[in-house]
């Protein structure tokens, strides 16, 4: 079998330590992928490692919702309205990320542990 990779996806990302930078994503016929982060960092992982790179960022992003969600209602650390904070966060991503995902915020509303 003859080695053949394919560019699956590529995007700049605006960071606060880079600037914009660009992020592509190729996968090859030895069923790994490579992800690209600009000229300075090359990762490359199967797609076990791929599963659990998503669950990581999906937990940062899910706990900075949460924060946010905690600042703007600060009431939804009561308990009250924590069904409302899961929907709006549910409703503002379009990529059909479920931030259901424990069934409810009690382990993420302490503040101390954001």
């Amino acid at each position: 079998m003859t080695y053949t990779s394919r560019k699956i996806s590529a995007d700049v990302l605006n960071t606060e330590n880079h600037g914009t930078l660009q992020v592509e994503v190729e996968v090859d016929s030895l069923e790994m992928a490579t992800i690209r982060f600009g000229n300075s960092f090359t990762l490359r992982i199967n797609e076990f490692n791929i599963d659990e790179l998503r669950s990581i960022l999906f937990d940062a992003s899910r706990a900075l919702a949460i924060q946010r969600a905690l600042k703007v209602a600060p009431s939804f650390n009561s308990g009250v309205g924590q069904d409302e904070a899961l929907d709006a966060i549910d409703d503002e991503n379009d990529e059909g990320i479920d931030a259901w995902q424990h069934g409810s915020l009690d382990k993420e509303l302490n503040p101390e542990q954001l």
